[in-house]
């Protein structure tokens, strides 16, 4: 019988190659049987399997079931299904502050477990709690404590931190020479690492 943890590495092979009927079949029983995880997975394989970009029920249901969990991925990529459909649908002002406030509550939830995660050095956590510090989602808006989290989840592994960071010293409003080395800095560590580079025209 294979074991729980083997399914879930199965299924992520096959969501890496788009292969999400695949990916869904893997994790229907693990996803049913209350595997937050694999509800997570199992919502990313039926948004795969859209023909669109919309927010199909099965899918919003599964993020739902998972962020009940306390799923941290399931409860942000959530609040920003709510925050789209809020700006999208803005000719309905209360089903938009409904849908706001709820994302604000799902971004909040969110940031709380990946700040848990990331103080236990969680590269992941550390990365997706500076992209909540640099947008304010969940957290108050916070550029020192962004980079701060942003180079934790590099130094720890996670290379998708450096288009970040180099996003963020490039994105200031007046760029000093500092931030303009510590980008070029961050875009080489970003594309060292095989990520696809931001502000590619400026450095090549």
């Amino acid at each position: 019988m294979t074991s729980p943890s083997a399914l879930i590495e199965e299924a992520m092979r096959a969501l890496a190659n788009n292969d999400y009927v695949r990916a869904a079949r893997i994790l229907h029983f693990a996803a049913h049987s209350g595997d937050s995880h694999a509800q997570y997975l199992l919502a990313h394989a039926v948004r795969g399997m859209a023909s669109d970009d919309g927010a199909s029920p099965a899918m919003r249901r599964w993020y739902e079931a998972a962020a009940a969990q306390g799923h941290a991925m399931a409860a942000f990529e959530l609040a920003c299904l709510l925050d789209s459909r809020a700006i999208v649908r803005n000719d309905r002002k209360e089903f938009c502050n409904r849908n706001v406030e709820r994302a604000e509550s799902l971004y909040r939830q969110a940031m709380q477990r990946f700040k848990e995660n990331a103080q236990r050095g969680e590269s992941e956590s550390q990365c997706m709690l500076g992209i909540g510090y640099r947008c304010g989602l969940g957290v108050p808006l916070d550029l020192d404590q962004s980079i701060f989290w942003l180079s934790e989840a590099y130094r720890n592994g996670c290379t998708d931190a450096a288009n970040q960071l180099c996003s963020i010293y490039m994105s200031k409003q007046c760029p000093t020479e500092l931030d303009r080395m510590q980008a070029r800095h961050w875009y080489q560590e970003a594309k060292n690492a095989g990520c696809q580079c931001l502000y590619v025209e400026e450095y090549e």
